[in-house]
C-alpha cells in the first residue's frame, strides 16, 4: 500500500466525485465482498499517524456500484457509521441500523458485520493499540 492517491476501481459515474472524507480515491483498496470496497489510508500515509493521535482512524466501505460510501465510527463521525450517497449524508448509531437503512433507502445488502469487524480489529484497534504501546496517543509522534 503506497501513499499515492489510489486510483478507484470502476468508474466514478457521477460528475462531481465525492467530498473529503468520503473520496475513495483518498484510501487504498484491501479487501471486496459483496460488491464493496473495503478501504483504509495507506499503512505508510502520514495522515494515517496523524489519524491515530487523534481518534480519527476509521474505514471506508465503497460501493462503486451505487457510489456508497460508508465510514466506520471514529471521533471523525462522532462513533457513528456515516453514509454519503449524492450529496447527503447520514450518521447511524450501530450496524444493524446501518443495514437496515441501506437496504431501505438504496435496495443494497452490506457485508457481514464478521467482515467489517475483522478488517476494523486489524488495522483501526491494532494501530491505536500500538500507537498507545508507543505513547503516540498523547501526541508524542515519534520520527520512523
Amino acid at each position: 500500500m503506497s501513499i499515492h492517491r489510489p486510483t478507484v476501481q470502476g468508474p466514478l459515474r457521477s460528475l462531481i466525485a465525492p467530498p473529503f472524507p468520503h473520496d475513495p480515491r483518498d484510501r487504498c483498496w484491501i479487501y471486496e465482498t459483496r460488491g464493496w470496497h473495503v478501504r483504509m489510508l495507506a499503512i505508510n500515509d502520514p495522515r494515517r499517524r496523524a489519524c491515530i493521535a487523534r481518534g480519527l482512524l476509521h474505514l471506508q466501505l465503497w460501493n462503486p456500484e451505487k457510489e456508497i460510501s460508508i465510514l466506520t465510527p471514529s471521533k471523525m463521525t462522532n462513533g457513528s457509521f456515516e453514509v454519503w450517497k449524492d450529496g447527503q449524508r447520514a450518521r447511524l448509531c450501530g450496524y444493524k441500523h446501518l443495514m437496515q437503512f441501506v437496504a431501505d433507502e438504496y435496495g443494497v445488502a452490506l457485508p457481514c458485520y464478521g467482515v467489517v469487524q475483522h478488517f476494523e480489529n486489524l488495522f483501526v484497534h491494532a494501530a491505536y493499540l500500538g500507537a498507545s504501546l508507543n505513547g503516540e496517543t498523547r501526541g508524542e509522534l515519534h520520527a520512523s
